[in-house]
């Protein structure tokens, strides 16, 4: 059945552009980003290690494209490709670049087996599986092995795949979940089973698979959505931060049409895992725009990633900052626990600058009423491309 949005408007609604906000009773979101850096990295990119082909697909060059555009990149060559010696090479390789930019190692488990009738080598759909991005492990994985690859340890079930994770200490990113059978992906995109695996599970792409697949999705089809997947998720209990992701097997390699933003502490490999623990990301189709969202109840102000306890009411404001083109809308979603006829959406007025503000006062018994849970912000550019925040969770206190 297709997941349904239902507009409904909540208590005032407060647009002000950057020049008015100081003025508008909503804080500006800048002031609360402040002491962080915002990044541009490709976070799902493949090398020869892999499955990429084409003139540019060896690891180096794959770093070596990606950094003239971003800060920082991943190599997220499938797990069952990869040989315990090159698994080696692209530590060295991820090391080699850390001055003003960022290589980190990663691989990406598949949970896909190839068709035992016909000779493609296309994937199948695997019952229970979809795709994970892992970073920060020391050692890799799959739920099979090709190619040349030899995983050090083959896992059967995603369930085993996630214990796999936490024992290594890993961040992974749920991959393009709107890919393959999204009925059945992720155990049926089942709830967490306990604290650490939230606490591993990071963040979900909201767009991937090389140009063929660009953009962000309507939030409403399964099917044909990212950003629906991405609210089944969070629905279910998963704390995940929003992500975009490359996913080039064929050039151009370095595709800026798939870009994660992150607000990072400084620019270093710690500082990436400390903001992919703290949900600080954006996924974004538009390399030179960002996307801010705050929160404030009594005295205290939350930013994507926090949760906030919520009394008496509530203040939400976005700010959406490109310099290429200009800013026409931008959404609050508010997310509901029980179904998706519960979500709200709240839709500014057309915006026209580059540098656009949208605010909103809600009170707790609309919050009660409607069960929310969470809040992110989308921004749509007069380009076409969009934007999406990871969510600030929230918990009301003294529930009226």
């Amino acid at each position: 059945m297709r997941d349904i949005v239902v507009i409904i408007l909540l208590a005032l609604s407060v647009h002000c552009t950057s020049a008015h906000a100081q003025n508008s009773g909503v804080q500006d979101p800048a002031q609360a980003y402040q002491q962080y850096q915002w990044i541009k990295v490709n976070t799902h990119s493949h090398s020869s290690d892999s499955d990429a082909i084409g003139i540019g697909s060896d690891p180096t060059q794959i770093v070596t494209q990606n950094l003239k555009h971003f800060d920082a990149v991943i190599l997220t060559d499938h797990g069952g490709h990869l040989t315990w010696t090159e698994w080696l090479e692209q530590l060295a390789l991820a090391m080699h670049y850390v001055v003003g930019k960022v290589c980190l190692r990663g691989f990406e488990v598949t949970g896909t087996e190839e068709l035992s009738n016909t000779s493609t080598k296309d994937p199948a759909y695997q019952h229970g599986w979809g795709h994970l991005l892992v970073v920060n492990t020391s050692n890799y994985t799959d739920r099979r092995t090709f190619g040349n690859g030899q995983p050090p340890q083959i896992l059967e079930t995603f369930t085993q795949c996630k214990d796999w994770l936490i024992q290594q200490g890993g961040l992974a990113i749920f991959a393009h979940p709107s890919l393959y059978m999204i009925e059945e992906s992720f155990d049926g995109f089942a709830p967490p089973r306990n604290h650490a695996e939230i606490t591993h599970m990071v963040g979900c792409e909201l767009g991937a698979h090389s140009l063929r697949f660009v953009g962000l999705g309507d939030g409403v089809t399964l099917r044909s959505s990212n950003e629906a997947c991405f609210r089944k998720l969070l629905r279910a209990g998963w704390h995940v931060g929003a992500y975009n992701g490359g996913d080039e097997h064929i050039p151009p390699f370095g595709n800026t049409n798939t870009v994660t933003g992150m607000w990072v502490k400084t620019l270093t490999a710690d500082g990436i895992f400390e903001a992919m623990r703290a949900r600080r990301t954006f996924a974004s189709e538009e390399p030179r725009a960002m996307i801010q969202l705050t929160a404030t109840s009594s005295d205290r102000t939350a930013i994507m990633g926090e949760t906030l306890n919520v009394e008496q009411e509530l203040i939400v404001h976005a700010r959406c900052l490109s310099d290429t083109s200009a800013v026409s809308r931008i959404d609050l979603v508010f997310l509901s626990s029980k179904e998706a006829l519960q979500d709200v959406v709240q839709t500014s007025q057309p915006l026209h600058e580059k540098d656009e503000h949208w605010g909103t006062i809600v009170n707790q018994q609309d919050l009660h009423d409607h069960n929310i849970i969470l809040v992110y912000a989308k921004a749509q550019l007069t380009n076409g491309r969009s934007l999406v925040s990871s969510p600030i969770w929230i918990n009301e206190q003294n529930t009226p």
